[in-house]
């Protein structure tokens, strides 16, 4: 028996006040924490230090649970740990990430362009760089931004096609 299992709240938080207690997200249990932690900073404030328990303050993911075995001949169980399939994103596509993930590139190339565009326009001022330097200046931008302009056109494309 070492199938996986599925655990509906395998994200969790341990605090000396709270306990144990679990969540189905990440992010939820993140957000209690941090809301235990600010009971915590709020006592700091009021006592002048931090209380012993704002160390103790534990997030984490569920691993492993217990799960019964058949009964035996006299009906007794045996509990072993199965290791948990991993959690599937709620509400979160594998599209979704790609689009995501797609969205945010496409916005730091933008950026990257952006900051090309300056460089080329410092090196076309009368002060810019003269000479050899900014010739091999004139082919690394010239060659980046190339790159970096068909990535977004890349990118553009890939959105284009989201419904």
């Amino acid at each position: 028996m070492n199938t996986l299992i599925t655990c509906d709240k395998p994200f969790f938080t341990w605090d000396e006040d709270n306990g144990y207690m679990r969540f189905a997200t990440q992010a939820e249990a993140l957000a209690y924490a941090n809301e235990t932690l600010g009971y915590c900073r709020k006592d700091a404030q009021h006592d002048g230090e931090w209380p012993d328990a704002a160390e103790d303050i534990r997030v984490g993911m569920v691993t492993h649970l217990p799960v019964a075995s058949e009964p035996d001949d006299m009906g007794g169980v045996d509990f072993v740990l199965q290791p948990l399939k991993p959690a599937e994103p709620k509400g979160q596509t594998e599209w979704d990430r790609v689009y995501a993930l797609l969205r945010h590139w496409s916005q730091r190339a933008q950026t990257a362009e952006g900051a090309l565009q300056r460089l080329v326009e410092l090196h076309d001022e009368p002060a810019g760089f003269v000479g050899k330097f900014g010739k091999a200046l004139d082919e690394a931008v010239e060659k980046r931004a190339t790159a970096v302009e068909g990535a977004i056109a890349a990118a553009r494309d890939v959105l284009a096609k989201v419904p």
